[in-house]
């Protein structure tokens, strides 16, 4: 197992290593590959290949290589660490790093609905969730020796048979599921948008109009004569595009008349966001200073 500061004790085994096999090209770095493999990627990755190489130098005895530049051994580890994570793993700890901030950036973009006790809103529950909650106490008085898997288990098959042979009562918890679903959505909309009213929570911008391209690629007859192609969505692309370029400019015509109007609707719709956003701004400010002059009242 490994840590998060480096590799544990378990994972790398001891091994004197004489002047000769210092000297050799290579051969600590070989020595160095298997707990490397292991080696945390992460945000810190600098500091700790500096850790980390204090620890190997406790593990592994031997001599800092004649001529070096360094001027202790665990400097000398510490830049073997750093080249070969340098080489071999940068470019895969870039892409988790680049995916971390994209996930980030998604859940900022999420808004979060409160429940009434002030925690997260509580998602609701399915047809199935509903008919256990019903269901599971009955059943565990008629079954008191099952485990709690063996009650799952259980409750799934009474679920098929309802599905089977009770189809009023099923359609039931279906419509029931469906409303709770309905009602969750509304109440964060609701709660979304008082916080947008109260500038809590910025109000999503108008979508900006794709090119023309891409008015194209997503017209229903285009789609419909790709469908039984079955292309990749980068064979899809560049079929599309080839075929695009095929169009002449009469063809093209309606395709650049419909982004004329997404334009237009766009500029229009940023003018009324943009108002929005100003009145909003104006009664957060007076609202602000109304509470800081009644602030005042209080402590005169």
């Amino acid at each position: 197992m490994t840590s998060k500061k480096g590799a544990t004790k378990e994972s790398i085994k001891s091994k004197k290593m004489s002047d000769d096999d210092t000297q050799q090209p290579g051969a600590f770095e070989a020595q160095l590959r298997k707990p490397l493999n292991e080696f945390p990627i992460g945000p810190t990755l600098r500091k700790v290949t500096g850790i980390f190489a204090e620890r190997l130098c406790q593990q592994f005895e031997f001599n800092l290589p004649k001529n070096s530049e360094h001027e202790n051994l665990i400097s000398y580890v510490d830049s073997i660490l750093w080249g070969y994570l340098t080489n071999m793993s940068i470019s895969k700890f870039d892409e988790e790093l680049k995916k971390a901030k994209r996930r980030d950036k998604k859940k900022a973009a999420r808004f979060e609905a409160k429940g009434e006790d002030g925690n997260k809103l509580k998602q609701p529950r399915n047809a199935y969730q509903l008919f256990c909650a019903d269901s599971r106490a009955q059943l565990k008085v008629e079954n008191p020796d099952a485990s709690v898997t063996d009650l799952s288990t259980i409750l799934g098959e009474a679920w098929g048979k309802l599905e089977r042979d009770e189809k009023q009562r099923y359609k039931e918890y279906q419509e029931s599921a469906a409303k709770l679903k309905t009602d969750y959505y509304t109440e964060i909309e609701r709660q979304k948008q008082v916080a947008i009213e109260n500038c809590e929570w910025e109000e999503d911008k108008p979508k900006r109009p794709t090119n023309v391209f891409f008015i194209y690629s997503g017209n229903k007859t285009i789609l419909k004569k790709i469908k039984n192609k079955k292309m990749s969505p980068s064979e899809t692309t560049k079929y599309l595009s080839v075929q695009w370029g095929k169009l002449n400019d009469e063809a093209k015509k309606p395709y650049y008349e419909e982004l004329d109007k997404k334009k237009e609707k766009y500029e229009k719709e940023m003018i009324a966001y943009n108002k929005r956003q100003v009145e909003r701004r104006k009664r957060k400010e007076e609202r602000e200073a109304g509470e800081a002059a009644v602030d005042d009242d209080d402590e005169d």
